[in-house]
């Protein structure tokens, strides 16, 4: 659908611009179907905003804050990576990402936990090590009831149920429900320890989901 970021944004642009009938200038909305084609003042505004969400456009994901994530979230759609590392080679679609990717390099880890005082990189990391104190496991399988601490585990406990490996082994073709265990299976081809499996040997067909969850 668009061919560059320049596009996209000037797409984005568009969406988010329309121009006051009473006071004739641009305002900036933050939901994308607060314009609906047509032409606004801002009290129209203020009511349509009470109500409205921003949805993308390609698939039926809504977003209900601020407006940037759903232009981040285009890029899922675009493939486009913008932000890249000026250690390494890594690029990503947001520049939280990279802020976050930057840390590995750095060795920085802002978040300690309050029960045991283990440190991470990410914010997302240490709520899900604090359910491990808490015992906490608020994602259920609606097949089984079994609950896990976070969403990976349990889109990896319901290929159990599907039957679903998305993940192939390029020696010998077998696959597997989880890169671990695909991991674990690649180093009877190589004879490597744990820890130092070659990623170039491993190929995986993992849905957008798994790429993508942090």
């Amino acid at each position: 659908m668009w061919n560059s970021s320049i596009q996209l944004e000037q797409w984005w642009y568009r969406r988010l611009h329309f121009r006051c009938t009473q006071e004739g200038h641009l305002i900036k909305v933050e939901k994308e179907e607060d314009t609906d084609g047509e032409s606004l003042t801002h009290p129209d505004l203020e009511q349509k905003q009470s109500v409205n969400l921003l949805r993308c456009p390609i698939c039926p994901e809504t977003f209900s804050k601020r407006a940037d994530l759903l232009l981040s979230h285009l890029r899922i759609h675009t493939g486009e990576r913008p932000f890249g590392c000026n250690v390494c080679s890594k690029t990503y679609a947001h520049p939280s990402q990279l802020r976050v990717h930057r840390r590995v390099h750095t060795g920085e880890k802002p978040y300690t936990c309050s029960y045991c005082g283990k440190r991470f990189n990410e914010n997302n990391q240490l709520k899900v090590h604090l359910r491990t104190h808490t015992g906490e496991k608020p994602y259920g399988c609606r097949q089984c009831g079994k609950t896990f601490r976070n969403v990976g585990n349990l889109r990896m406990h319901e290929r159990i149920h599907t039957g679903e490996r998305p993940y192939g082994c390029a020696q010998c073709c077998k696959r597997f429900n989880s890169l671990g265990d695909l991991k674990t299976h690649y180093r009877s081809h190589t004879g490597e320890s744990a820890g130092t499996t070659s990623e170039a040997g491993v190929s995986a067909s993992a849905t957008l989901q798994d790429m993508t969850e942090t």
